[in-house]
């Protein structure tokens, strides 16, 4: 019989996963903590991903399965498994990818008793056979157990997998992932936000998560250009409008935080574009050009984030990935 009050529900949009949905629903079944249930819905896959996820409930009890009459995207597709589930705490888990079998017990382990809105843990990256990019990077791990909701929202991409999340806490702050302005990098929309509205959030010194980074994948957008750009800017604006419907944008408590939301396009981008692609300077150039628009519109002067984290990583990023093309003169001018 289906428990209607786990504890946990780990939620998983699937799309074309054949090769890879194994293992993510292996690792989620193998879980050390068992009050869990596993939401999965399927986009409309055109292989055998659906065929594997029907294979896999009839044999485990605490695995649901639905699946789309058409296409929607990841962005309604995470507002659809939200709605599907019944859990305290919701945890996504994208299909291509995997959790330690010890990851919902140490989330456990962490509560210690207590009420937290939010709980994070650290992401191990994995890459393919494919050499895409130069170095192992992926800002989701800077923090230690005394970072508070802003310093993490500073210096780390806020990421909807990779973190517990309490349900009564996303429903009282009435948001949905923005599926209206692009299909894509839904991420950017909202989670900074969502980290920073809780008082009640907690980091743990632990990998909760395995990213797997792959070509085809919906956010790792090789051979694209300015359309993938533009859906990046269109969610970060929305996420403008939430920091100022709460008045953040003016407070200088929170303005090193949301400078390093507005960086984080321009990390994106140089972590999933292959560094060689040509059309790397451009697309860079005009990605310059929207973040300092945006910082237009928060009413303070870029000048001001010199401390900020992603212009840090813009200038060791350039000097790797762009060497003799963006110098750190033209980063620090921007």
């Amino acid at each position: 019989m289906m428990n209607k009050n786990p504890k946990i529900s780990i939620l998983i949009p699937t799309y074309n996963s054949e090769q890879y949905i194994r293992r993510c629903l292996d690792s989620a079944i193998k879980q050390t903590f068992q009050d869990i249930e596993i939401v999965c819905l399927d986009d409309c896959s055109k292989d055998f991903t659906y065929d594997i996820l029907k294979e896999y409930a009839a044999k485990d009890k605490r695995i649901r399965i639905y699946r789309n009459k058409v296409n929607k995207g990841i962005a309604t597709n995470r507002n659809l498994l939200i709605k599907l589930s019944y859990g305290d705490y919701i945890f996504f888990l994208d299909s291509d990818d995997w959790i330690p079998k010890t990851t919902c017990k140490k989330f456990i382990n962490s509560l210690q008793g207590k009420d937290y809105d939010m709980v994070v843990g650290k992401t191990k990256v994995t890459f393919s056979k494919c050499p895409l990019i130069a170095y192992n990077f992926f800002p989701t791990n800077n923090f230690n157990k005394k970072t508070s909701s802003i310093e993490y929202v500073e210096k780390n991409i806020c990421l909807c997998w990779g973190s517990f999340i309490k349900r009564t806490y996303w429903n009282k702050l009435n948001i949905s992932f923005n599926d209206k302005v692009s299909r894509i990098f839904e991420d950017l929309g909202i989670m900074p936000y969502v980290v920073l509205k809780t008082k009640k959030f907690k980091t743990v010194n632990a990998c909760f998560y395995v990213y797997l980074r792959r070509k085809n994948s919906t956010s790792k957008f090789e051979g694209t250009e300015y359309t993938v750009l533009q859906q990046i800017i269109k969610q970060t604006d929305g996420l403008l409008d939430l920091f100022k419907k709460e008045g953040y944008l003016n407070n200088p408590k929170y303005q090193e935080a949301i400078s390093g939301c507005l960086f984080a396009p321009l990390g994106y981008f140089i972590f999933f574009r292959h560094p060689r692609d040509p059309n790397n300077k451009r697309i860079f150039e005009k990605n310059k050009i929207e973040l300092f628009n945006m910082f237009q519109k928060t009413g303070h002067p870029i000048t001001a984030k010199n401390k900020s984290w992603w212009k840090k990583i813009l200038i060791v990023s350039s000097k790797r990935f762009f060497k003799k093309n963006l110098k750190k003169e033209k980063i620090n001018n921007f």
